[in-house]
């Protein structure tokens, strides 16, 4: 009979105990944290013997920097935990420790009443060679120096950003920003390197002082449509869509608008374009830094590559680049358009403040006669953008919650509110946030009160493709093709019509020029969800023919996508402003 075999078994490993990264680390941090409070603790004379046995030492070892320990060893607790893989560098350490040891130096040149030297024996030895060299006062000078230096050190902060935080403080109450350019220019230029023929153009532009913005306008004082959109009295619509005279409006003060702004900080300028020419050498590409430009939000660094170079090998070094900047990320522009040359956008470490008072106080905006243009922001350069929503003629604006859609709504309402009478324009603003658009509820140029509810704003679009319709109507009897030539073509005419207000006050006006209509919605995406196939017709009606008689649409969503933005409405709509979306 067959022996049965006997199976072979193995013993089941045993699983490992593995720790997490970074964990013996972490317990040192505990550790410094709790030895940090029981020196507090000893200080008080509490704790038991074994506490006072350790304030002892420490103050037989280096004297009364026994009192920095504490915050010296909770800063580099805060700094394990803070550092990736929780692990400093062992130089930081040693720096630490030789920050205690100079403290503790300065501390052995002065005595206690009792004549006993305060330094401890860590500074009994230092100082028994450095007295030997100086005297007390030069060595109190060079104890504070290394003090300072480590100190800076450790903390990873440079002289010229103490020196720049300070003047900034003292200045930034009584200076302009032109002075606080000016300052920053300073500092950068004190810690050039060897650069050939690199120009430094400051992007970021003073204030001007003061000015503003005056218009005359002719005409009488009439107030506006506030009634509903569903208005079917002839003279009311009359009333708010022909240009009524205004001849007290004043435009409001730029003096309202925020002025003060902080300088952009773009680092070490000299410094990283020596990087960037150093870091495309290691890979065999010599090329010649040409400038830099400091914008509002990033530094573009211009360089001009050897001929015979393709362009594709320096945008495939983005990655290379943003290592050895230290940046968090970084741009390419290979090349800049209309320049021999190719551009790297790197971030400020600090961005400047953009404000609307820059944009509006300069000479972009005052030489912009387009009656809609309204103000963008600051290009790379650091010059003012100006839009004109009458050559867009629409405009879609697309960007997630907090990356700046709203900040441009309002904007670009400023802009016009500036430029515009409430006879020059006349605005449809739709909220379904009923948030965003509320302090301009009371303004004078309103068609009707901030709508709120999706059923009147469907309403609202089907009064402006009426409105749309009856003005194409008077234009084809002017036998004029835009809404700019008609009111050249009827300034002159002079004819009067009878107009009542909302007060029920009945006043002789002139039949003028048409007002431009702004419509503006804050979020299209409640509207779809709502009627999406009434409101993608009125929407796509308007944007194909509502150019040419003053009829403009802003629209604005978190998530542009085919649903919200469906073909039709994006064929139409060519201008677009995208901020980041999902």
């Amino acid at each position: 009979m067959a022996k049965k075999k006997k199976r072979s078994s193995r013993k089941a490993a045993s699983p490992e105990h593995t720790l997490p990264t970074g964990f013996w680390s972490q317990i040192g941090a505990v550790v410094l944290v709790a030895l940090s409070l029981l020196l507090i603790v000893a200080w008080f004379g509490a704790g038991g013997p074994v506490i006072e046995w350790l304030n002892t030492a420490a103050k037989a070892t280096i004297g009364y920097a026994t009192y920095v320990l504490p915050v010296l060893f909770v800063y580099i607790a805060v700094e394990t935990f803070r550092a990736e893989d929780n692990k400093l560098p062992w130089i930081m350490k040693f720096a630490s420790f030789l920050l205690i040891g100079w403290l503790a130096g300065l501390c052995g040149l002065f005595k206690s009443d009792v004549g006993q030297k305060l330094g401890g024996f860590i500074g009994d030895v230092l100082n028994s060679g450095m007295l030997a060299l100086v005297d007390s006062s030069v060595a109190i000078f060079i104890y504070a120096l290394l003090l300072m230096t480590t100190l800076l050190f450790v903390i990873r902060v440079s002289p010229i950003t103490i020196i720049q935080s300070l003047i900034n403080l003292v200045s930034s109450n009584n200076e302009e920003n032109d002075q606080n350019v000016t300052v920053m220019r300073k500092a950068a230029d004190s810690q050039k390197t060897d650069i050939t023929d690199f120009k430094l153009n400051e992007g970021v532009p003073t204030l001007s002082a003061k000015e503003r913005a005056q218009e005359a306008q002719g005409a009488s004082k009439l107030s506006t449509l506030r009634g509903s959109v569903k208005q079917d009295k002839e003279a009311e619509q009359k009333a708010a869509l022909t240009m009524a005279s205004d001849p007290n409006w004043q435009p409001p003060s730029l003096d309202l608008l925020e002025k003060k702004q902080s300088p952009a900080d773009a680092g070490d300028i000299e410094h990283n374009a020596a990087t960037i020419r150093d870091t495309l050498h290691e890979f065999n590409i010599d090329v010649k830094m040409e400038g830099a430009n400091i914008g509002p939000k990033v530094t573009q660094y211009t360089l001009s590559p050897p001929s015979g170079v393709k362009l594709s090998r320096i945008s495939a070094l983005e990655t290379n680049l943003a290592l050895n900047l230290a940046a968090q990320s970084l741009r390419i522009e290979a090349p800049i358009p209309g320049q021999k040359a190719v551009g790297i956008e790197v971030p400020n470490r600090k961005a400047a403040d953009v404000r609307l008072y820059g944009v509006l106080s300069s000479g972009q905006w005052k030489n912009t006669s387009e009656p809609l243009g309204f103000a963008i922001g600051k290009d790379i350069s650091g010059e003012p953008v100006v839009g004109k929503l009458n050559k867009m003629p629409h405009l879609l604006i697309a960007g997630q919650t907090g990356s700046g859609k709203s900040v441009m709504i309002n904007t670009l309402l400023t802009s016009l509110l500036y430029r515009n009478s409430p006879s020059d324009m006349k605005l449809i603003l739709v909220d379904p946030k009923q948030v965003e658009m509320a302090p301009y509820e009371d303004i004078p140029h309103l068609l009707t009160p901030v709508i709120v509810e999706p059923e009147k704003t469907i309403s609202a679009l089907k009064w402006a493709v009426n409105e749309m319709e009856r003005r194409y109507r008077l234009l084809a009897e002017e036998r004029v093709r835009d809404i700019m030539t008609y009111n050249q073509r009827t300034k002159q005419r002079g004819k009067q019509i009878a107009v009542e207000d909302a007060e029920g006050n009945v006043q002789e006006v002139d039949e003028g020029r048409m007002p431009y209509i702004v419509i503006v919605i804050d979020e299209l995406a409640d509207l779809m969800m709502v009627a999406a196939r009434d409101v993608e017709a009125l929407i796509v009606r308007l944007a194909q023919k509502a150019r040419a008689v003053g009829i403009h649409l802003v629209l604005a969503t978190q998530r542009p996508s085919v649903d919200v933005i469906t073909g039709l409405i994006k064929a139409n709509i060519p201008a677009r402003i995208a901020f980041t979306v999902a």
